[in-house]
């Protein structure tokens, strides 16, 4: 490719990115119109209604801080369940685990020794 090849590539780059941004210019002023529209039309509304019109300010709320959940050897599951003849270790209370039988059922007390036992991790554990 040369430099002109180059040169009108990157112009064409631009302008499709200009058209991109104009419309999405006129997507934005489309419904910063109908947002107007929808409020005056809820000020009526509320005018025949004979409540009182009160301009409603919306601020914005600053986030919630996310709440941090510490694991603790009380909260960390002690169960581990497999099928005999199975190819995947499952938390107890996950749906396959559920389905097997008692009989067929085997149980680990971690995940280790499932893992050591050949067993692969259901998706339930793998997190």
């Amino acid at each position: 490719m040369n430099s002109e090849e180059l040169e009108q590539n990157v112009i064409n780059s631009f302008q499709l990115v200009k058209e991109d941004v104009r419309k999405l210019f006129e997507n934005t002023k489309f419904i910063l119109e109908q947002i107007e529209e929808l409020r005056e039309e809820n000020k009526q509304l509320r005018m025949q209604a004979g409540k009182p019109v009160a301009a409603k300010v919306i601020t914005m709320q600053p986030a919630k801080p996310i709440k941090t959940v510490r694991v603790t050897k009380a909260r960390q599951m002690k169960n581990f369940v497999a099928a005999k003849n199975g190819k995947k270790v499952h938390s107890p209370n996950c749906l396959h685990a559920q389905n097997i039988s008692k009989e067929n059922r085997v149980i680990f007390t971690t995940k280790t020794k499932a893992l050591n036992a050949g067993y692969k991790l259901c998706s339930c554990l793998a997190y």
